[in-house]
């Protein structure tokens, strides 16, 4: 009998990824005590077969949307960080039915252009929970970069992604199944 971990690699996980799943006992132990919550929201993110931008997607949407909001303590006041706020707030609206996907794609032109290449990380959000998972570490180690404090990225990147985890625990207690 194989490792439940087996199941991931039909799904191309990360090597880091099946590594350290092949060494938690199960699958709910796993899900359990994860403090990646960009692993997380990728393993989501996988078998939802719903399309982008339909009233399916909105909880993982809502959910990605959560623990990018929390990086955003990383960063200093200003305009990248107030387009993203925005942004963030714009999806917030969208997943409660309050703003329109016209709405969404505004707040994320405008993200994209207060700071090209790490907001675009966090405008990802909207477009595929799946990216949106990988956004998250991106803008934190992004805003610890832009505020030159570079001996700190390593743990606000781990305390982020910890906080993420603990964010998709909240909303999907258990992990999804695997095939």
């Amino acid at each position: 009998m194989s490792h439940w971990s087996a199941a991931l690699a039909r799904l191309d996980t990360c090597d880091e990824t099946a590594k350290w799943a092949r060494a938690q006992p199960d699958y709910a132990t796993a899900w359990a005590t994860c403090r990646r919550g960009d692993w997380m929201l990728w393993l989501l993110g996988r078998p939802d077969m719903s399309a982008p931008w339909s009233d399916e997607r909105k909880p993982l949407v809502a959910c990605a949307a959560a623990c990018a909001a929390g990086a955003l303590e990383f960063m200093l006041a200003g305009l990248t960080r107030d387009s993203a706020e925005i942004l963030l707030s714009v999806l917030q609206a969208w997943c409660e039915g309050a703003a329109t996907r016209a709405d969404v794609e505004q707040a994320q032109a405008e993200t994209y252009a207060s700071y090209t290449y790490y907001a675009a990380a966090t405008a990802s959000v909207a477009e595929s929970a799946t990216l949106a998972a990988f956004g998250v570490s991106d803008i934190v180690v992004a805003a610890i970069c832009y505020q030159g404090n570079y001996g700190d990225i390593d743990r606000a990147r781990a305390r982020s992604l910890g906080a993420s985890a603990d964010i998709v625990r909240s909303r999907y207690p258990t992990g999804p199944v695997l095939a």
